[in-house]
């Protein structure tokens, strides 16, 4: 397979992907004195999980496209957090694969792919740091993450690649991929996909066999291994690790270069917002019929929905149910984690934040102010208060500095220290971190341990309770077809008409608006009732839907004030823009007018801004994006003028007023930072000799990792068998980990060095990312590949074989179907020049009322398809592609079966399982415009590669082989937490 990417590995690479540009989303915990919070996993692809900042931010960003793209606007969310999922878990497949193929993309790769990409280059076509960094900060990307992205995309594009020659010639499907490059067609279409069907076939045991007995080698078990390994934090070690002042000064001494205070430039500036200019600005009816008609998709009245309801409230039907000491011990049995907590301490503290840029004299009065505050402190004035009227951590201000109880390696090291040794009750001195000067007051502290069942019983009482009484309202709301069945027993309450998200609702707490919007917008066949309650909530209730609204296009009328309130704006920005080009030509102009006095005439000011870098990426009086301003500050010569130069804020001129250049700062000036370097530098050298000392004891005693570890109190575990290059159960996907089990040549041998885990960050260089421990692994098993028998594998042939004798029934009810759509054209005509019927109508929408066309019938579109094969909704679908190009608008297709491909055992493309039976109807034809017709490159080629039948059929055979694996407490809260109530009553009982 990779002799012909070898030989054309120059060739390949010559070429990149280019990527959406995704966004990034900074998280932050325990005010601002804290280290990012984990956060929770959405979908585990093999056992590697893609965490739900990923998933987030890669639905923002598909937003913000949605924005700007109008033919996306329609789409549900159901729809975007589908695509968003299937795209992060084909990412993550591509990735996998990659590894288990030792595909990768070297350094020089990347460079040389960034530098050949048109948008970084300048006007000669040559490639221009200053726009590289500028396009990165204008969308928000951190650079090393950019880099990150396209090393996955060089890679990605190898696979694509590779797969691509696999399966047939890659140059002739570049010839095909251009003749139809400029083909397209607008179609919808009913599906009849076999999924729907499998509910109606029951397999005989003698077609189970027989399904085996030819497909056994799809099931072929490959070599699996399990091993012991022994766990090393670097966390752990950290309060071994002492900061004496003469070691973080030789530290500091040696690594003074990766503490550079970079060059900055200290400017001046005058917006001219659009705000500046309201007043000025006006609409005129034309105007407002040109916003109105060329912007109509934002003018839109969204979906409505009227309901009644009936609200039990939760505490009082808590306290009616009855729980048993039993109960709460097996609860807590059960539950044990939920009690078991690392040293802990509690804290209030006050922040005087300290900025960049600050001379000593200006730093050295924020320590005094915080010194007068203790003092006022200690004559009488509550923290609690003080927190609220003088810290800048606004977070924890709110509730009087309180951060909680928090463990260690959370914290900025000298505020750790603090919290975990001053006395309780006492007021520390102030406590330099990065963020400024801290007071801080112990409040507790919590010993490592275990609360006692005792002191958590009341809590777990009213939890039960909580669930039992969830269990009876769920219990009632499934036993009735309508509120009027209660009407007698509860207050049936009526709404009028509300939004999704809606903020307010008479008789709903703002706590439980959420869900209630959430369940009462649920569609549910056969399902009038939908029930909303969980324990967190203050009340449970039953919801049946009166009449729903969708969304439709708002009138001008309808639309007015808001119309008049956005072409208002729109002048305003650009009589900011004038205004703002009219003074610019004048203070640069040789009339002697300063820039104070064109402000000055416009009711502006001058502002003089803190020195800043070419490296930030947020200055709080230019907002979010000022690379163009920071790109051109550093371009200025003292008092030069510049602008104006547009940010999300306005319009900008600038004058550099002076420079500040780089310099090696002195240990005074960046102490924090270098002694948090510090500990973190010793724990992973603590971590990482006692792992290798630990892997010298076992080689040398010939000793079993399990005992030696327990001996020696060392974390330690054992896992099942797994597959090289998949996830490791208990532990998840750790490549490195893997590949080592993999080298281990014989039955109890020990890994020859430490095998390192760093932490997880979505778009980050795993590099770059800190160290989360330490493994040495011992094999204590092998098992060879094998066919295993129809037994062991029945589940998934079972699964596909119900799949495969489905599709008789797709075939049949989409028959059905086109001689119901045939009748009625015959009875009625067509319906305009592009539409012969209306294809929604046959959609089988589950409800009791029997379908015009065929059973399990789903309506899809409308959508463009062009001719590389790639249909919307169904994926690769080149059969589909083919047909849809060939018909005219208004023409139906005879049912069209559709099937995945798998390559076989001779490496050869084969047909699989079927996706579904289509039947199209064209509605228009699209003509490609000028550029679309004229724009072609190995660039776009590689695009369509990754896209292409071959790599699709590839992307669908490991996607189904693989393990996809969602997190249903994520994406399903309420329906977790039944199941748990479920489970746990039933225990109780």
């Amino acid at each position: 397979m990779f002799e012909w990417f070898n030989r054309h590995k120059k060739t390949v690479m010559t070429y990149t992907l280019w990527l959406v540009i995704p966004s990034f989303i900074i998280l932050y915990g325990y005010g601002e004195c804290a280290s990012p919070t984990l956060v929770r996993w959405v979908v585990k692809v093999n056992g590697d999980r893609i965490q739900e900042y990923a998933y987030q931010n890669r639905l923002d960003a598909y937003r913000q496209n949605m924005q700007r793209n109008q033919s996306l606007q329609s789409l549900s969310d159901e729809e975007i957090s589908r695509r968003v999922l299937q795209d992060l878990i084909q990412s993550k497949l591509v990735e996998q694969k990659a590894g288990e193929w030792g595909i990768g993309t070297t350094d020089e790769e990347v460079r040389n792919a960034i530098r050949q990409q048109q948008y970084f280059k300048d006007e000669n076509g040559n490639f221009s740091v200053q726009r590289f960094e500028a396009v990165l900060y204008n969308n928000k990307i951190p650079q090393e993450a950019y880099v990150q992205d396209q090393r996955n995309a060089l890679t990605k594009a190898k696979v694509g690649a590779v797969v691509q020659h696999t399966f047939f010639d890659a140059a002739t499907e570049k010839e095909r991929g251009d003749k139809r490059e400029n083909e397209k067609v607008k179609v919808e279409y009913l599906a009849f996909e076999p999924s729907s069907y499998v509910d109606d076939v029951t397999p005989t045991e003698e077609q189970l066999n027989q399904y085996f007995e030819e497909n056994q080698e799809k099931y072929k078990v490959p070599e699996q291994r399990r091993i012991a390994y022994a766990k090393f934090y670097p966390k752990s070690y950290i309060k071994d690790v002492t900061s004496v002042a003469t070691r973080v000064e030789y530290f500091f001494n040696q690594h003074r270069q990766e503490f550079e205070i970079p060059e900055k430039v200290v400017i001046q500036h005058v917006l001219y917002s659009a705000n500046d200019f309201t007043d000025q600005a006006s609409a005129t009816e034309e105007e407002i019929q040109q916003q109105f008609s060329e912007n109509s998709a934002k003018y839109m009245k969204p979906e409505q929905i009227k309901v009644r309801f009936i609200a039990e409230p939760l505490v009082a039907l808590a306290n009616t149910q009855d729980v048993t000491q039993e109960a709460i011990e097996s609860y807590y049995e059960k539950n044990l984690f939920r009690y078991e907590h690392k040293e802990q301490a509690k804290a209030r503290h006050i922040l005087l934040r300290v900025t960049d840029g600050l001379t000593a004299e200006e730093t050295d009065a924020i320590k005094n102010r915080a010194l007068e505050i203790r003092t006022e402190i200690e004559q009488g004035l509550p923290f609690s208060e003080a927190a609220e009227k003088y810290s800048a951590d606004t977070g924890s201000a709110i509730k009087g500095g309180d951060l909680g109880y928090f463990g260690r390696g959370l914290m900025d090291p000298p505020f750790e220290k603090a919290a975990f040794e001053l006395p309780l009750g006492q007021i520390s001195d102030p406590i330099k971190t990065q963020y400024g000067y801290h007071l801080i007051r112990v409040e507790d502290r919590q010993e490592e341990g275990t609360d006692p069942l005792e002191d958590v019983a009341d809590e777990i009482r009213q939890t039960l309770q909580k669930q039992l009484a969830v269990n009876q309202f769920r219990a009632l709301g499934n036993s009735v077809e309508s509120l009027t069945d209660l009407q007698d027993q509860y207050a049936v309450q009526t709404t009028d008409f509300f939004e999704r998200n809606v903020k307010e609702l008479p008789g709903i707490p703002t706590k439980d608006l959420q869900t209630f919007s959430r369940m009462a917008f649920m569609k549910t066949p056969d399902k009038t009732i939908q029930i909303a309650g969980n324990i967190m909530m203050e009340n449970l209730y039953l919801i049946e839907s009166i009449d729903r609204l969708e969304t439709r296009p708002l009138t001008l009328e309808e639309a007015r004030e808001t119309v008049i309130e956005d072409v208002k704006e729109k002048n305003a920005r650009e009589l900011a823009l004038q205004a703002s080009e009219e003074d610019a030509a004048l203070v640069k102009g040789a009339t002697g007018a300063t820039l104070e006095q064109a402000a000055s005439a416009r009711g502006l000011k001058v502002t003089t801004l803190q020195p800043f870098g070419r490296e930030d990426r947020y200055i709080p009086e230019l907002g979010s994006d000022p690379t163009e301003i920071i790109n051109t500050a550093f371009t200025l010569t003292e008092d030069e003028i510049a602008g104006p130069i547009e940010t999300r804020k306005g319009q900008n001129i600038i004058r550099l007023v002076s420079r500040e250049p780089a310099r090696l700062p002195e240990l005074v000036e960046v102490q924090t930072e270098v002694e948090r370097a510090y500990v973190k530098d010793q724990s992973e050298r603590m971590a990482r000799n006692q792992a290798n000392l630990f892997a010298d004891e076992l080689f040398s005693k010939k000793a079993a990792l399990e005992v030696e570890a327990a001996s020696q109190g060392i974390e330690w575990g054992t896992t099942e068998l797994f597959r090289a290059g998949g996830a490791i159960p208990g532990l998840g996907m750790k490549r490195e980990l893997n590949q080592e089990a993999f080298k281990l040549e014989a039955i109890g041998s020990v890994s020859t060095r430490e095998v390192e885990s760093r932490m997880q960050g979505y778009g980050r260089d795993p590099s770059t990312m800190p160290i989360d421990a330490y493994y040495i692994a011992q094999l204590l098993e092998i098992k060879e590949p094998y066919l295993p028998d129809l037994a062991e594998a029945r589940e998934d042939v079972e699964r596909d074989l119900k799949l495969k004798l489905a599709e008789a029934y797709a075939e049949r009810y989409a028959n059905e179907a086109l001689q119901a759509i045939q009748s009625a054209l015959a009875a009625n005509g067509p319906i305009d020049a592009t539409r012969s019927v209306d294809l929604s109508l046959y959609e089988d929408t589950g409800s009791d009322k029997q379908p015009l066309g065929g059973k399990g019938a789903s309506y899809k579109g409308p959508y463009d398809i062009t001719g590389n094969g790639q249909v919307q909704g169904i994926g690769m679908a080149y059969p589909v592609a083919k047909t849809a190009l060939a018909m005219k608008p208004g023409q139906i297709s005879n049912p069209i079966k559709n099937y995945r491909m798998r390559m076989n055992e001779d490496k050869e493309r084969v047909q699989d399982a079927m996706t579904g039976v289509y039947i199209i109807q064209v509605l228009e034809k699209i003509e490609p415009d000028a550029e679309s017709k004229s724009q072609f490159s190995m660039q776009k080629y590689f695009e369509r590669s990754a896209q292409s039948l071959a790599f699709n059929a590839w992307i669908e055979e490991v996607s189904a082989a693989s393990k996809i694996e969602y997190n249903q407490e994520y994406f399903h809260p309420e329906e977790d937490e039944e199941n748990m109530q479920e489970e746990e009553t039933a225990a109780s009982e």
